[in-house]
Formats: structure tokens, C-alpha cells, sequence
């Protein structure tokens, strides 16, 4: 299974993945996938409540998720997350390049 939508939420050229998001709001839990192309494999990543994915880093590493428990970031190599925590109300965040510094 790739996904059963016609769109995904996040890619990485990189690393040859790209991110979609199963489930129904308010009914069934939203999960986001993991969908290696080179693999043609699909993972779950280990994240609760997903409303959306925000961005994405340049290597395609790491994913900026917006959850209902608040923005996350999630490294797909450690397959662990980092609640972000004290902003409050998030419409709308990215992530920032280090070679824009």
C-alpha cells in the first residue's frame, strides 16, 4: 500500500520517501506513513493525532508535524519525536535551512 489518496503531505528527493497521512478526523485515528520507493516498502511512524505535515527538512530527515496534542518533530532516521512546546495556537510554521543562515 502506497496510500489510498491521490496526494501526499510530505517528500523527500533525497532520501526517495514520501509521507501520507491514513485515517478519517473525528471517526478513526489519522496516522502518517512512511513510503520508501527504492524499498517499495510503507512504515507507520510512531505519531499520535495527525492533522498535517508542515514541513520538511532539506535532507529529509526530520518532519514538522502539526498533531492535535501540538507541533512535533519527528526524525525518520531515530523514528523518534520531539513535542515543541509553549507557542500556543499554530496556524501555519516551517522548518529553517542552515545553509540560509
Amino acid at each position: 500500500m502506497c496510500s489510498s489518496h491521490d496526494s501526499f503531505d510530505a517528500a523527500s528527493p533525497l532520501r526517495r520517501t514520501v509521507y501520507f497521512r491514513e485515517g478519517v478526523p473525528h471517526y478513526t485515528p489519522v496516522r502518517l506513513y512512511e513510503y520508501d520507493l527504492d524499498r517499495d516498502a510503507t512504515r507507520e511512524l510512531a505519531i499520535e493525532s495527525v492533522i498535517r505535515v508542515l514541513d520538511i527538512s532539506e535532507d529529509g530527515r526530520t518532519l514538522l508535524v502539526d498533531t492535535f496534542g501540538g507541533l512535533v518533530l519527528y526524525d525518520v532516521v531515530a523514528d523518534s519525536s520531539t513535542p515543541v512546546k509553549g507557542l500556543g495556537k499554530i496556524n501555519d510554521a516551517g522548518l529553517l535551512n542552515a545553509s540560509d543562515g
